[in-house]
């Protein structure tokens, strides 16, 4: 069923009252790790989405939740008034916008390292660096394996590419080698 529900209203609500609360940068951690955990575990968004069950009892399942685990009345409140309005089956689409939201005012830029093998935490931490000072903001970081690079990485930044491995020289020097035949031709 179609649902007609502004996401990035409800996404720039919550960040908007999380800075008038003072708590944007506890509350874009905490949606963050929400939002990591929930990547393969729909358990919890099917329990409030559930049409049948009254909102109260999902109301008191929030509470009990996050009573203790957040000190943000306005994060509780968020849950409510999402499940209030039914619109819980987007939860997933409206903290993606706020991550976005929430990341441009904290001047976060989000990178996506990929690379042949796994990076260790000292070049993680390298990296960041690195990034940190090319785009004068904190850096999050996520890594991906990709074994078509064969060694090397490739950086995203928004929409730039950082990119140093052998699979992009092979290309190149395969571009070359054909330009060079064009040439002699």
């Amino acid at each position: 069923m179609y649902q007609k529900a502004n996401v990035d209203s409800y996404a720039t609500a919550l960040c908007e009252l999380l800075i008038e609360d003072n708590y944007l940068n506890e509350g874009y951690n905490f949606f963050l790790n929400l939002s990591k955990q929930m990547e393969n575990d729909n358990t919890f968004i099917d329990f409030l989405a559930n049409q049948s069950l009254p909102k109260f009892q999902k109301f008191d399942q929030i509470d009990s939740i996050f009573n203790d685990l957040v000190k943000s009345q306005t994060i509780i409140n968020f849950f409510k008034v999402i499940v209030e309005k039914n619109v819980f089956r987007l939860f997933k689409r409206i903290i993606n916008n706020f991550i976005k939201i929430a990341e441009n005012k904290l001047k976060i830029k989000r990178a996506k390292i990929f690379s042949a093998f796994e990076l260790n935490n000292i070049q993680i931490e390298k990296f960041k660096q690195y990034l940190a000072k090319k785009y004068n903001s904190d850096i999050a970081i996520e890594t991906h394996i990709d074994k078509s690079l064969i060694s090397g990485f490739k950086i995203k930044v928004d929409n730039e590419i950082i990119e140093q491995n052998y699979a992009l020289d092979l290309k190149k020097m395969g571009q070359i080698i054909v330009q060079k035949g064009e040439i002699d031709e």
